[in-house]
């Protein structure tokens, strides 16, 4: 009996984890400059290919997104309906409409698969002097389902 709670307790210890690792990954990426997120993210092809890179790195993982106060979203992840891996971007230079696209095994940007309503960032982000003292200014990463739960 105690090899599969130690299993299942691994599993979730993993599943909790992974979303504060990538953050922490983001954050020394904006400290070091690879990430600019002062620049129009939307019109970022780095922003774009970095957190493509993330999903196709972290199994675990069904999405990774940056937003921020000026309502540019930019965000890459799995697809409900397995179509793959998608790309999705908003601001102003696409009238803070999102669009979504499919990606090939690059992480190019290929088909467009919709454009949604005009965003606003979600109020779960908090306020600017939380964000700041969590150190992460609207980035976040989404734990999708766990897959091998008991694997």
């Amino acid at each position: 009996m105690g090899s599969v709670s130690d299993r299942i307790e691994n599993h979730v210890h993993e599943y909790l984890e992974i979303p504060q690792l990538i953050n922490q990954i983001n954050l020394d990426a904006i400290k070091q400059g690879y990430l600019n997120l002062d620049s129009p993210i939307e019109r970022s092809r780095r922003t774009q290919h970095y957190f493509w890179q993330q999903i196709v790195q972290f199994d675990l993982v069904s999405y990774i997104y940056y937003s921020n106060e000026q309502k540019e979203f930019i965000g890459a992840g799995r697809e409900v309906v397995d179509t793959g891996l998608s790309v999705a971007i908003s601001g102003k230079s696409t009238n803070y409409t999102q669009y979504s696209y499919a990606t090939d095994k690059e992480g190019n940007l290929q088909k467009l698969m919709f454009g949604s309503l005009t965003i606003t960032p979600p109020k779960t982000f908090g306020t600017k002097a939380q964000l700041r003292r969590a150190k992460l200014p609207g980035l976040l990463s989404m734990v999708g389902k766990m897959r091998k739960v008991l694997a």
